[in-house]
């Protein structure tokens, strides 16, 4: 029984044993075909994973194509469609088209912002400063150009040495200057320019330099010459970028783009050369100027620096023609740059490059007709140069442009006695300077410099209106604060002039007053100083009139020797250049002024009466309206006196 028994127990746990084993076996095979089906779905999801895998990896392709042709698309826009609308003056639709392709640029994920979408978007905002600058938008050009030599820089500074970042870096820097002319925009400086041409010097010596980096390089060499104090360093810089420019096809018109700054280069050579005394070879300069301009605006009407240089050139051979003592052709040339700078602002009336060209072609038409005794004439047409700001064209504030002229216009008002009419001017002077200096960094040194020149007009306004002596005190206080003032820059041209005037207004106060010796110390201050890199007057003329006033203030010291031998040297290039016909106003003025001075040396009764008479009769040479002059009618005055 009990092994029975056993059994049985030992049989009903085989049976259980073997229950569970069907169990288990019965839970694989449904285990394992659950995972068979699951295998089965992992691999067609595989499947499937693969295909759409492939086929976003090829819309991401396409995709990165399609970006990459817009960015190229965009890239063409911005720079070949630029070169071929910038000498037609269409900035205002490349600056729309560079603004949408910022904004594109500024909407990229960070992550896809790659090196060379960088550069894009850096030259987009180059040309968008451009436009910018062209209208006079300053502030808002200045912050985009900023941007770009900020993206340039970095790519730079991380290893990119590729022409697009080195070219994106100059223009950047050159653009800001160029876009005012000579004496650059806001925020530029000449060290712009010099580190231009060193990121360029490499590029343009390596054999198959690109036509832009040539273009830019001789463009910047053109500014650059015009920061020079050493004028022979000016007409090197001129000359090497005449001769990259030649090579290009300037010459014989193949290409019109480097034709123009050709003309635009000679114009800067001959202005130098004229400096330097070299009037023959600055006139031939300024003839070939005029015929490159005239042939490139025949085959391409609309070259904007083309119209700009045929502007430049008679307003130039203007100035040539008044050193000359031509003041019938001086008038003609003055003219026919007045016309040219109408026609330009006529054509893009929204840059305001030609309205500052036909403000200074006007100021040069009135200098020339004022030169001729036609005072009426020239204080017209300097009153219209005024009215110019009133133009309903105007693209921005023409005050700016107005405010080196308006110092003309404040004279000669003084000079015809009409005092209400000069004091108007002036304030309009004042307000244009603030305008002017608005934009300007805080650290330039034009908030020193500028406002200045409105001290020394009101010091002049004094002289005429016969308070000597607080003439004295506005010019001779203005004159101390420019003696204070260290101008490392562009200014430096605009101080000297200011300074010098200064000095001539506080030295004709201190002669009115009886402070002889005080003007003598600033007429041989005045000889001293360097003279402005950029009047086109005969320097030797106007040193003879501060000569000859400063032997008036030594005579009246009773130093009649030093007096004589001052003069008489002065005496006889008056006399040598009016044989040549020089009969200008200015001149007769400071001729007969000169007569009037040597009579006051002479104590020979007859001689002395004598020279008095020569010197009536060369002012009664002028014309009715330039004997009406105050200097005129002062020195009229001063003869009558000194006769016995």
């Amino acid at each position: 029984r009990e092994a029975r028994d056993e059994a049985e127990r030992q049989l009903a746990a085989q049976q259980e044993r073997a229950a569970e084993t069907r169990r288990t076996l019965h839970k694989t095979r449904r285990f394992a075909m659950i995972a068979a089906g699951l295998m089965l779905v992992a691999l067609v999801s595989a499947v499937f994973g693969w295909i759409n895998w492939n086929r976003a990896k090829a819309a991401d392709q396409q995709a990165q194509q399609a970006r990459a042709d817009a960015e190229k698309l965009v890239a063409f826009l911005i720079e070949d469609f630029y070169a071929e609308l910038e000498p037609t003056g269409r900035l205002e639709t490349m600056g729309k088209l560079a603004h949408m392709a910022v904004s594109y640029y500024d909407g990229l994920p960070q992550q896809l912002l790659t090196p060379q979408t960088q550069a894009y978007r850096g030259m987009a905002l180059v040309r968008e400063g451009h436009a910018l600058l062209a209208r006079g938008s300053v502030e808002e050009a200045n912050k985009k150009l900023d941007a770009a030599q900020e993206i340039f820089s970095r790519l730079r500074a991380g290893g990119d040495a590729s022409e697009t970042v080195i070219v994106g870096l100059a223009l950047s820097k050159f653009t800001r200057f160029a876009a005012w002319g000579a004496q650059g925009a806001p925020g530029s400086t000449p060290a712009d320019l010099t580190m231009v041409v060193d990121l360029l010097r490499p590029l343009v010596n390596q054999p198959g330099a690109s036509r832009q980096v040539r273009l830019v390089y001789a463009d910047t060499l053109n500014y650059l010459s015009h920061q020079r104090v050493d004028k022979e360093q000016g007409v090197a810089d001129c000359e090497e970028a005449r001769a990259i420019l030649g090579k290009m096809g300037a010459r014989d018109l193949t290409d019109l783009s480097a034709a123009s700054i050709y003309a635009d280069t000679s114009d800067s050579q001959a202005r130098h050369s004229a400096v330097l005394g070299r009037i023959d070879e600055a006139e031939a300069l300024g003839r070939e100027v005029y015929e490159i301009a005239d042939k490139v605006l025949v085959q391409r009407p609309g070259d904007l620096r083309s119209m700009h240089n045929r502007a430049l050139a008679p307003h130039f051979l203007s100035s040539i023609a008044t050193r000359r003592h031509d003041y019938a052709g001086a008038v003609e040339y003055a003219v026919k740059s007045e016309q040219a700078s109408e026609s330009f602002v006529r054509f893009n009336p929204s840059n305001l490059t030609a309205w500052g060209m036909w403000v200074s072609s006007k100021e040069r038409l009135a200098d020339a007709q004022f030169d001729q005794g036609r005072v009426a004439a020239a204080l017209a047409t300097a009153r219209g140069m005024v009215e110019l700001r009133q133009d309903p064209r105007l693209p921005s504030s023409l005050l700016p442009v107005l405010s080196g002229a308006l110092s003309d216009v404040v004279e000669r008002e003084l000079l015809v006695g009409n005092i209400q009419a000069a004091e108007g001017a002036l304030e309009l002077s004042r307000a244009a300077t603030v305008e002017a200096l608005a934009p300007m960094p805080k650290n330039d040194k034009s908030h020193a410099v500028w406002p200045v020149s409105d001290e020394v007009l009101s010091a002049q306004l004094a002289l005429m209106t016969g308070k000597a002596e607080r003439a004295f005190v506005l010019a001779d206080a203005a004159a101390r604060t420019l003696r204070a003032i260290e101008v490392p820059d562009a200014n430096r041209n605009i101080r000297l002039d200011v300074l010098k005037w200064a000095l001539l207004i506080a030295a004709d106060a201190a002669i009115v007053t009886g402070r002889y010796g005080e003007a003598e110390a600033l007429l041989r201050e005045f000889l001293t100083a360097p003279s402005a890199a950029w009047s086109l007057r005969d320097p030797a003329i106007r040193n003879a009139a501060v000569r000859v006033t400063l032997a008036h203030a030594l005579s009246s010291q009773g130093r009649s020797r030093e007096a004589l031998e001052l003069l008489a040297p002065e005496l006889q290039r008056y006399r040598a250049e009016r044989a040549k016909g020089a009969r200008d106003v200015d001149f007769q003025h400071d001729f007969a002024y000169a007569l009037y001075v040597s009579a006051l040396l002479t104590d020979v009764p007859r001689e002395r009466n004598a020279l008095l008479q020569e010197a009536e009769r060369v002012l009664g040479e002028l014309s009715q309206e330039a004997q009406d002059l105050f200097p005129v009618r002062r020195l009229k005055g001063r003869i009558a006196a000194a006769q016995v």
